[in-house]
């Protein structure tokens, strides 16, 4: 039931991150090829540093999911402050509350 639960939760998230992709793509809010591969390069390093660490230990790993969800949390606020598009403070709203949902689990575990 677990596994079902959380196949169900990715196509909820890769149904919304398609929908941000088509928004931001529509108003060529997307970044530049150079950003976008300094971008990539800095997410692999977080990324890498943040598997090791929910690596050491289950506790480690919730702490590692707080940490992901408090900065998305934190850059979706922030988005949706910065635009004054309806459509797309929608799309990150659904992000947000997905966010929202996804730290209160990972904290009722610690």
């Amino acid at each position: 039931k677990i596994s079902q639960g959380w196949e169900e939760e990715g196509k909820i998230m890769q149904k919304q991150f398609q929908d941000l992709g088509e928004q931001l793509e529509s108003q060529s809010l997307l970044l530049s090829e150079d950003r976008k591969r300094e971008k990539q390069q800095e997410l692999q390093t977080l990324y890498n540093t943040l598997v090791a660490q929910g690596s050491r230990s289950l506790d480690e790993a919730y702490r590692v999911g707080v940490f992901i969800e408090e900065t998305d949390i934190e850059d979706l606020q922030d988005a949706i402050d910065r635009t004054d598009r309806v459509d797309i403070k929608r799309v990150y709203g659904n992000l947000l509350r997905g966010s929202l949902n996804h730290l209160k689990a990972f904290t009722s575990h610690l």
